[in-house]
C-alpha cells in the first residue's frame, strides 16, 4: 500500500517532465517578449526572432519594427502603425503580415516599416512615434490601421499571459493558462517572471484632443501621405448604425485637421471586405491580412504616385 502513493507521485512527476519536454521541442514557448514603458506602455522587445510552432515566423528589430534592421532602402520607405490586426499574432508567418503582403503588392520596389503592439490604441501609437522621430526624414508614407476602440485611453501593461516580459520557468502550465486551461496554474509563473510594474501615471482624459494635437504634430513632421483604415468588427461590418456611431467621431475629427494629404480607406466600403475574412470579432484570417495588405497597397499606391522617393541610390 505503501508503494501505490510514491507510483502515483513519480507517475504525476514524469507526465510534467513529458509535458515540459514535448512543450519545448514543438516551439511553444518561441513568441515575442514585451518591454513595459511608462510612455508607451508596452512594446515588442528589441532584437528578437523566432518561429512558433516552427512555422510562424516572426522578427522584431532594433526599433521594435516587425521587420530586418532599419536601414532604409533606395526607393520608398512606407511607416505602417497599429494594434494586434499589424502585429499579426503567433498563428500568423512573417510573409502573412500587412508589412510584408505591401511589400510583395509593389513587388520590392517599396519598403514597409512595421511597429505594432496587440491592443495599441492610437495615442500609445503616436508616442512610439515621438519616440523614433528620427527616421521620418528617411519616410515617404505613413499608415495607421485602426479600430473603434483605438481614438480613446491608451493600453497599458496588464499581464504576462498576454504581453509576456520574460520566458516562464515553466512552460507547459503557462501555455495552459494562456490557452484557457486553468487559471491556478498561473501562480507557477511567479517563480520566473519578474514583479509586476508600478502603475503609470494616468494620460490627460481628453483623449480626442490629445491624439488630434499629436496627430497633426506628426503631419508636420513628416510632411508626406498619411493614410488613415478604419478596420471594423464583424458587428460594425454588419451593422451601419453601429458602425457610424463607432466612427463617425473619429473621421470628423481627422477632417477638422485639415492635413493635405491625410487619406481614409474604410475597408467597410470595400467591396471586398466581407464577414468570412474574420477568424472572430475582430482579427482577420491569413487570407484576410493578404486582402487589407493589398488594399493598402493600392490606395497608398495612388498617393506615392506623383512623389520622389527621400531615399535614393547613393545617398
Amino acid at each position: 500500500m505503501k508503494k501505490r502513493p510514491l507510483a502515483i507521485a513519480l507517475g504525476v512527476v514524469v507526465a510534467l517532465l513529458l509535458a515540459e519536454t514535448g512543450t519545448r521541442l514543438l516551439k511553444l514557448g518561441d513568441y515575442p517578449l514585451f518591454d513595459v514603458d511608462d510612455g508607451i506602455g508596452y512594446l515588442p522587445s528589441p532584437n528578437q526572432a523566432g518561429a512558433y510552432l516552427w512555422a510562424y515566423d516572426w522578427v522584431f528589430n532594433d526599433r521594435s519594427m516587425g521587420t530586418g534592421a532599419w536601414k532604409p532602402t533606395p526607393g520608398f520607405n512606407v511607416f505602417l502603425i497599429g494594434d494586434s490586426i499589424v502585429y499579426g499574432g503567433n498563428f500568423i508567418r512573417q510573409s502573412e503580415r500587412i508589412g510584408s503582403v505591401m511589400e510583395a503588392h509593389f513587388g520590392g520596389k517599396v519598403k514597409v516599416w512595421p511597429a505594432s503592439a496587440p491592443s495599441w490604441a492610437l495615442l500609445n501609437e503616436l508616442e512610439y512615434i515621438r519616440r523614433n522621430e528620427d527616421i521620418f526624414d528617411k519616410i515617404d508614407a505613413a499608415v495607421f490601421v485602426l479600430n473603434s476602440a483605438d481614438f480613446g485611453q491608451p493600453s497599458r501593461w496588464a499581464s504576462d499571459l498576454h504581453n509576456p516580459r520574460s520566458k516562464p520557468l515553466l512552460l507547459a502550465p503557462y501555455t495552459l493558462e494562456k490557452y484557457g486551461f486553468g487559471k491556478s496554474l498561473g501562480e507557477l509563473l511567479s517563480l520566473s517572471a519578474p514583479p509586476p510594474p508600478a502603475p503609470s501615471p494616468a494620460f490627460n482624459e481628453d483623449w480626442p484632443a490629445a491624439w488630434t494635437a499629436q496627430l497633426k504634430r506628426f503631419a508636420g513632421i513628416l510632411n508626406g501621405p498619411i493614410l488613415v483604415v478604419f478596420h471594423p468588427t464583424t458587428e460594425e461590418l454588419a451593422d451601419a448604425g453601429s458602425y457610424e456611431e463607432k466612427f463617425s467621431p473619429a473621421r470628423k475629427a481627422l477632417a477638422a485637421l485639415g492635413i493635405e494629404h491625410l487619406t481614409l480607406l474604410e475597408l467597410r466600403d470595400e467591396g471586398i471586405w466581407n464577414k468570412g475574412y474574420y477568424k472572430d470579432q475582430i482579427h482577420p484570417r491569413a487570407e484576410g491580412y493578404r486582402v487589407i495588405g493589398d488594399l493598402i497597397a493600392s490606395a497608398l499606391g495612388k498617393a506615392l504616385d506623383s512623389r520622389s522617393p527621400r531615399v535614393r541610390p547613393n545617398r
